[in-house]
């Protein structure tokens, strides 16, 4: 349930109400409250994500510039292939960068 409500990144009040309606036979009560918190913050366009470096799977293409000290390391757009990823997290280890990576779903 979670993911799939995030995955569309609709946090409207009409979509939670419908998603609380369910709660007793579909939902996890715990589960929805966690998502009516996150929800109203969660600002992410549709079809993106983040996610950790060490999550960072090849074919995965970023949807943010990935920049450290205001230099660019990595562009938006780039599909990520082993080679590339392992820089990002090598670069990681030596000089910490945001370790959470945006990439279309």
């Amino acid at each position: 349930m979670v993911s799939a409500y995030c995955s569309k990144h609709n946090a409207t009040p009409r979509r939670l109400l419908e998603i609380k309606s369910k709660a007793e036979r579909m939902y996890d009560q715990a589960a929805i409250e966690a998502v009516a918190k996150v929800a109203p913050v969660a600002n992410l366009p549709l079809g993106e994500r983040e996610v950790l470096l060490t999550d960072l799977k090849s074919g995965m293409v970023l949807a943010a510039d990935i920049c450290r000290g205001g230099f660019l390391i990595m562009a938006k757009g780039k599909e990520l292939k082993e080679p590339a990823i392992k820089k990002l997290l090598s670069i990681h280890r030596i000089t910490p960068i945001d370790p959470l990576a945006l990439v279309y779903c």
